[in-house]
């Protein structure tokens, strides 16, 4: 029962999480970035709990790098975004905020996985590999009637295998929808200050 269970939740995360490599994004059609003055952070309720997460977005200019058929990925840059789950103690990674060209829906951020190193530095891959699997993991317990901390009680090691088999591979080094941005004055505050730059800065900023 537990190993039905396991998988499919593991196949729930896979199914609703938008995971997409960088490289198959449009080239932006216009060179524009947010500009942000001063950070921001945003707290999300996990499912039906009173678990939160607090994610938040360091000073910077955020150069867009790329487009989907919905929306434009702005890019935060190395360690620029972070986050605070309660009790643990704040973490740094790479990311930045995706926002859609109906400005009614929903702007969130994004993270881009980390990618696993060789065998030569063992502690590393494996910190990548956990960090990807508690990626999706997480973003599937802010749904409806999910709870947090499922990869680390129910299912143990059966739910961590099935996710690291299924999902690892595909998911190392590219972006994943995140958190949606649920404070209105906060996401009117993001739309606001995207503005024009330079195209030689988007290159600059941007890593391309």
């Amino acid at each position: 029962m537990r190993s039905l269970f396991a998988m499919a939740l593991c196949l729930s995360l896979s199914a609703c999480v938008t995971v997409v490599a960088r490289d198959e994004l449009a080239k932006p059609k216009h060179a524009e970035a947010i500009v942000l003055t001063e950070g921001f952070s945003d707290v999300t309720t996990l499912g039906l709990t009173s678990k939160t997460i607090e994610t938040g977005a360091n000073p910077g200019v955020y150069p867009a790098i790329g487009e989907d058929s919905k929306g434009t990925y702005y890019f935060a840059g190395e360690k620029t975004l972070w986050q605070q789950r309660e009790t643990q103690a704040r973490i740094s990674f790479t990311g930045g905020i995706y926002v859609p060209r109906d400005r009614s829906q929903d702007v969130r951020f994004f993270i881009v996985n980390p990618i696993p190193t060789n065998a030569a530095n063992e502690s590393n891959a494996r910190k990548a590999v956990d960090t990807i699997a508690q990626n999706r993991i997480v973003q599937g317990a802010a749904a409806p009637g999910m709870a947090p901390g499922i990869g680390a009680n129910a299912g143990g090691n059966i739910l961590g295998g099935l996710i690291v088999a299924a999902l690892i591979p595909n998911d190392a080094g590219k972006i994943q929808h995140y958190y949606v941005i649920e404070n209105v004055e906060t996401k009117a505050k993001i739309l606001a200050a995207i503005q024009p730059i330079d195209a030689s800065t988007v290159r600059e900023l941007s890593g391309k």
